[in-house]
């Protein structure tokens, strides 16, 4: 009984906000990767994140947002420009969530972004 108050307690004094992972690509509707394309992320609602704001693409359209916190429903990426701009809400991706998170956000999603 004695270890299990030990952990609960060491659980609490952390305090440690959970991990967040978003990995997504990029791919344009005609079949074309956009590389060093920049990914935005938008937060409201006073979403308290350590994650990065934006992203490039890697030469495959590959990108990656890693931090700390839990995402709110609120969320979206952003990414293009002009008439070939796409909105995603990452919440439609989201993989996992945490139990330290409250109910309907996210830690972890896997996107796929189609430029128009």
């Amino acid at each position: 009984m004695r270890r299990v108050s030990l952990v609960a307690l060491l659980a609490l004094l952390c305090g440690c906000d959970p991990d967040i992972e978003i990995l997504g690509t990029v791919v344009a509707s005609d079949g074309g990767i956009p590389s060093a394309t920049l990914v935005e992320l938008s937060c409201t609602g006073g979403a308290q994140l350590a994650v990065p704001k934006t992203a490039a693409t890697d030469s495959k359209g590959r990108f990656a947002l890693r931090g700390s916190g839990c995402l709110p429903p609120s969320c979206v990426l952003f990414t293009g420009a002009g008439f070939r701009r796409a909105e995603v809400h990452l919440m439609e991706w989201c993989k996992a969530s945490s139990p330290s998170c409250a109910p309907g956000t996210c830690t972890s999603a896997s996107v796929t972004i189609v430029l128009p």
